[in-house]
């Protein structure tokens, strides 16, 4: 169970970090399902204990949560009468809005903790970000459910979510929405879309952003060099860090050629997201989260935005 993935049940639409997972490319999002073997429903089934005489009886009002395709338990405690289990059609039906709008693309599915969690991720996209690397996309619409404790909840994030160790850098700010497990979840779900509305307002303003960032073309070196403030330093006044940094940034923003063909100003701003986010180095995964709310990794961030702003005015 690498990574927390269940049985490597997973599909991305490009290889993740790890390796794991069936390798989709531009598929839809019931063909990523399928792949992931997430295709199931759940139901409450009675809980029972063993008595004196060796019976088995039911425990009042405890049920456990079970994945009906192989009779598995998938709650990590037993739930009550007033648990509505969530089914994955209804994470399916707060993303097929963006993916249908042409906002997202299915980027990753997985399950979690022998199927106590389902996992979907979309790379948010436009037209502008058509050819860049696929793997330092700026944005992802993030659906996590947990079956038993815990609830369905949904973030828009820099972190490609791959398995459980980003799922909770991801979710490390909190989520932008979440879903309780009770008789008013349908309820909740229609407020969730609600919610989802407002971050389709917010993708829309950060695509306009993008969409200029695109139409500068930028120099690697320098743009990357003035980042880190090393602009004015000569080779020989630069530490093997700082060098290290650099030389990573750069590498990170060529390896994301525009659709233009050059350097653009979406390529030194993936770069830079992508850089920040997955490039831990000696840090520990803690320390990459409070550095990524506020801290030198969301400083650079807001001063790569910065940079590009004034660029494209």
């Amino acid at each position: 169970m690498a990574h927390m993935i269940e049985n490597e049940n997973a599909a991305y639409s490009v290889p993740a970090w790890h390796g794991l997972g069936a390798i989709l490319g531009e598929a839809s999002l019931p063909e990523f399902i399928s792949a992931a073997n997430m295709d199931y429903e759940v139901e409450k089934r009675d809980a029972y204990v063993r008595n004196a005489n060796g019976d088995f009886v039911a425990v009042p009002n405890q049920q456990h949560v079970v994945r009906v395709t192989d009779e598995k338990v998938v709650s990590l405690s037993t739930v009550t009468d007033r648990y509505v289990p969530m089914q994955i059609r209804t994470l399916v039906e707060l993303a097929t809005p963006f993916v249908e709008g042409g906002w997202a693309m299915p980027d990753a599915t997985f399950l979690l903790y022998e199927g106590n969690s389902e996992v979907i991720s979309l790379a948010l996209k436009g037209e502008t970000t058509t050819q860049s690397d696929p793997s330092s996309w700026k944005h992802f619409l993030l659906l996590q459910n947990f079956h038993g404790r815990g609830t369905v909840r949904g973030k828009v994030t820099t972190v490609r979510t791959v398995c459980h160790n980003t799922a909770t850098v991801a979710f490390a700010p909190g989520a932008d929405f979440a879903i309780k497990h009770c008789s008013t979840v349908d309820q909740q779900v229609r407020e969730a879309m609600s919610k989802m509305d407002g971050i389709h307002y917010a993708i829309s303003k950060q695509m306009e952003a993008l969409e200029r960032f695109s139409g500068i073309t930028v120099d690697p070196e320098k743009f990357m060099r003035q980042l880190l403030g090393l602009e004015d330093k000569k080779p020989d006044e630069i530490s093997s860090r700082a060098k290290n940094h650099l030389d990573a940034l750069i590498d990170a923003m060529e390896r994301s050629p525009g659709v233009s063909g050059h350097m653009t100003g979406l390529d030194a701003f993936n770069a830079v997201t992508y850089i920040t986010t997955h490039r831990t180095g000696t840090q520990g995964r803690e320390k990459v989260v409070a550095s990524l709310l506020d801290g030198a990794r969301a400083s650079m961030q807001k001063k790569a935005a910065n940079m590009l702003e004034k660029l494209a005015a």
